[in-house]
């Protein structure tokens, strides 16, 4: 070829430059790139995550288990923080939040509690306040979304915040439309209309295995009270008069009292020993035809791997008082759980972001779409249940019986007064008692209980569903009528009530 051959096309030899230099650049590139890539591994990775490595403990009863957990797959998801969940039974949980060793790999961070124990753990110390917590993050828990009686049932204490609201569970009615319609009933609308309806049916179907009726009674101070409570409640009842003395042994709490054993005979056997999963069980399939329960129930009706009644179930507002001139349905805020940080936590910014994350409104939308049973606390999650396949007058009813629920009295000895109660409502429902003499001891040693200091920390047993001390113990067997321990209940150990 002529040495000269490129210097007669100067634009040839120009593009060929130009092409050797790029192909060379982008080489160059590469290669340095893959230096980069050998000194640098991590270029590969993910991006860190904000708590990546981090541990949260949640300690939580069986009733929140399964959210829990769930949760905990979300916030890892999220944040790369591993969330241990630590179950305890309804008898341990109090006792567990206690008795807590800080450091220990068990102890908790955050807790999830039902809400009457708030004034207890506070006053035990277990709680971190989280007032100012929540006013700087105000824009992302967005207090002012919660409904206004649950914000302050399960937030609130001495005027400072000391957990959120996570589960806003209350009671109301189910039933089986089909069953009624069978028999031309329809649902009850007063506590005499209940009873009448649970015996007839009981009496024509219960040789079919079918009852007119589940009653949870077992013994223990958030199941067993909360049937009492819930007739109590419908009757104006309120547990203590305005100078602080019990009022539970009046003439009106004696005949729901009455109503309650009377029902019990026409009820899934045996209501002393029926619990919540009972009845949930019992009326998912289909084996009683009414169920006093908590509103979680309504989101496990369209799930028809569990529920046999997806398309037979209706709900109503809890029968009232006969003759009690009460003219409005209610709603007994019996249960609902609170979601707080331990004031023994090892690692407070874990702790807060998990309190912060489960109470989300865009998070507990999406637990109540992942059919958990939870009952929304907010007012911006209340809506979705529709997409859910609820029918709008079942929402109805739930929306009505979470805003308007009536909560139970704020006082640091609940979990005593509830076992004594659960103690005395199981002793009439075996015989042992007369409802007279139930109501009356539970009265008489409400009054000896709220006389005397609270004993806090580790001292004493524990007993059942709730921290138990000795005290406490001597006065299940307390027999004296409430009266004649009224002077005991001076105004300063009157507890506060809503």
């Amino acid at each position: 070829m002529d040495r000269f051959h490129f210097a007669r096309r100067p634009g040839k030899l120009l593009l060929s430059l130009i092409t050797v230099t790029l192909i060379i650049g982008v080489w160059g590139r590469f290669f340095s790139l893959l230096a980069d890539l050998a000194v640098e591994p991590s270029v590969l990775a993910s991006p860190q995550k904000e708590l990546e490595g981090r541990k949260v403990t949640c300690l939580t009863g069986h009733f929140d288990a399964s959210c829990m957990e769930m949760l905990g797959r979300w916030f890892l998801e999220e944040t790369g923080a591993v969330v241990q969940c630590v179950v305890a039974e309804p008898s341990e949980l109090l006792k567990k939040a206690v008795c807590a060793i800080p450091g220990h790999d068990l102890s908790p961070d955050v807790m999830v509690f039902p809400y009457p124990l708030l004034p207890r753990l506070v006053e035990e110390g277990v709680l971190a306040d989280l007032t100012d917590f929540i006013k700087e993050e105000a824009p992302v828990l967005q207090p002012e979304d919660f409904l206004p009686n649950l914000y302050k049932a399960h937030s609130l204490y001495r005027g400072r915040n000391w957990a959120l609201p996570f589960d806003g569970s209350t009671q109301v009615l189910y039933f089986r439309k089909s069953l009624l319609q069978k028999h031309g009933l329809r649902p009850p609308r007063t506590w005499d209309e209940y009873t009448r309806v649970s015996r007839f049916i009981t009496e024509k179907e219960r040789g079919g295995g079918v009852y007119g009726t589940a009653i949870m009674a077992e013994e223990s101070c958030w199941c067993g009270a909360a049937s009492t409570t819930n007739r109590f409640m419908a009757c104006g009842i309120k547990p203590f008069d305005e100078g602080g003395a019990p009022t539970i042994d009046s003439p009106i709490a004696l005949k729901a009292l009455t109503d309650l054993l009377e029902q019990s005979a026409f009820a899934l056997p045996l209501p002393g020993e029926t619990g919540w999963a009972v009845v949930r069980d019992a009326f998912l399939s289909g084996r009683v035809a009414m169920a006093e329960g908590w509103t979680g129930l309504c989101f496990l009706m369209a799930d028809r791997t569990i529920s046999l009644v997806a398309d037979d179930w209706g709900v109503v507002p809890l029968p009232l008082c006969t003759g009690e001139g009460r003219d409005r349905p209610y709603a007994t805020l019996n249960q609902g759980f609170s979601v707080g940080v331990s004031s023994k936590t090892h690692d407070m910014i874990a702790a807060q972001a998990f309190l912060s994350f489960v109470t989300r409104p865009d998070v507990m939308r999406r637990l109540v779409m992942a059919h958990s049973g939870v009952t929304p606390t907010r007012m911006s999650v209340l809506g979705y249940e529709r997409e859910m396949g609820i029918p709008q007058e079942a929402l109805a009813v739930i929306r009505r019986a979470v805003e308007q629920s009536e909560v139970w009295p704020e006082t640091p000895h609940m979990p005593e007064l509830m076992e004594i109660l659960a103690h005395n409502i199981d002793m009439a429902l075996e015989g042992r008692k007369t409802p007279v003499q139930a109501l009356g001891s539970t009265a008489s040693c409400w009054c000896e209980v709220l006389s005397e200091p609270l004993r806090f920390g580790t001292e004493g047993g524990f007993r059942n569903s709730c921290m138990f001390g000795e005290t406490a113990k001597r006065k299940l067997s307390c027999m004296s009528h409430s009266r004649m321990c009224r002077a005991a209940c001076g105004p300063q150990k009157t507890p506060t009530i809503p």
